[in-house]
């Protein structure tokens, strides 16, 4: 991993890393990745902080991104996401669900987030899309059956009025 984060960051070529199972990561696998996407657990072993609430979490993120990340997306399940870049650390909430399973749901944000900012969106936007692919993933039982189709997450988002 840390072999193809450097070549593809000597390349310019922008990496997502979504450091799972939760360990520590070297320094520069941090400097390398363009968006690094812990989960609360993650963040606290790289931070080195305990996450409890919204704020602890933004404190984590910024700590990451203070250690050399670029931008840190870090997943706080049904809160949301904090997006912490060298300017500036957002809380962006998720949409509200009746979640049924939650398996996958980590996955569905993570590709949605590489899809929408290889399409072009800033991060910002980017991760209130990822929000809402990982809240669809949430209505569905399972991990794969959980993925939805940019139509089926567009249907999604619309039929909550939010495009």
């Amino acid at each position: 991993v840390e072999y193809a984060m450097g070549k593809a960051s000597r390349y310019g070529v922008r990496t997502i890393l979504n450091p799972a199972p939760a360990h520590k990561l070297s320094k520069r696998i941090m400097h390398d990745a363009f968006i690094l996407t812990p989960n609360e657990r993650e963040a606290e072993l790289l931070s080195g902080l305990r996450i409890t609430d919204t704020d602890s979490a933004r404190k984590a993120a910024k700590r990451i991104v203070e250690e050399g990340t670029r931008n840190v997306v870090l997943t706080i399940g049904k809160k949301g996401a904090i997006l912490a870049t060298r300017e500036e650390v957002v809380h962006v909430p998720a949409p509200p669900v009746k979640a049924i399973d939650t398996t996958g749901a980590g996955d569905a944000f993570c590709a949605a987030l590489a899809v929408s900012v290889s399409s072009g969106r800033n991060l910002k936007e980017s991760v209130g899309f990822a929000n809402w692919a990982g809240a669809y993933a949430t209505t569905k039982v399972g991990a794969q059956e959980a993925l939805p189709s940019l139509k089926e997450l567009r249907r999604f988002m619309y039929e909550r009025n939010s495009i």
